[in-house]
């Protein structure tokens, strides 16, 4: 499922893409990675917002799972069709003074790679979430959006109220 392109240099990252963004490939440091995993029976959240998925037990935790594209995309008529994912990544994020795991869908195909410390800026998508994206850098010729997970935490937390 991942794969390694073996490259020399700085961040390491997991690019992958989301369903329902197809088009857009995105990326985590490898240090913000916990697992690519088939994740079942996720329990959905009675009245929760659109991007909350629900909740999952992961080794011995309950984690939150959301829809990453609805929870990125500012405008929900703007995104292609949302299409179930194959696998989920399960990431640590900052929550306060410790650390937190939350979880999306991703398409098959997700793959390492290193990023040179000075990558060329692509450009944003617009319908973007700003504070849920780092920036987008052009990486082997691809655009790709580099997630902050802490400005999702954030925005997760202020959309629950």
């Amino acid at each position: 499922m991942v794969h390694d392109n073996n490259g020399r240099g700085g961040a390491r990252l997991l690019q992958f893409k989301v369903p329902g963004l197809p088009d857009v490939a995105m990326a985590v440091t490898l240090q913000e990675v916990l697992e690519v995993t088939d994740l079942s029976a996720v329990a959905r959240v009675p009245f929760a917002p659109p991007f909350l998925t629900g909740v999952v037990e992961w080794r011995g935790r309950v984690v939150t799972v959301v829809d990453m594209a609805d929870l990125l995309c500012k405008d929900a008529l703007q995104r292609p069709y949302r299409a179930a994912g194959a696998y989920y990544l399960v990431a640590k994020v900052p929550v306060g003074d410790r650390l937190d795991a939350l979880a999306w869908s991703i398409v098959s195909g997700a793959s390492m790679l290193s990023a040179p410390s000075q990558a060329p800026q692509a450009d944003l998508p617009h319908e973007f979430l700003p504070q849920g994206i780092y920036a987008a850098v052009t990486l082997s010729e691809t655009p790709v959006a580099l997630l902050n997970l802490t400005g999702i935490v954030a925005h997760l937390k202020s959309a629950a109220g």
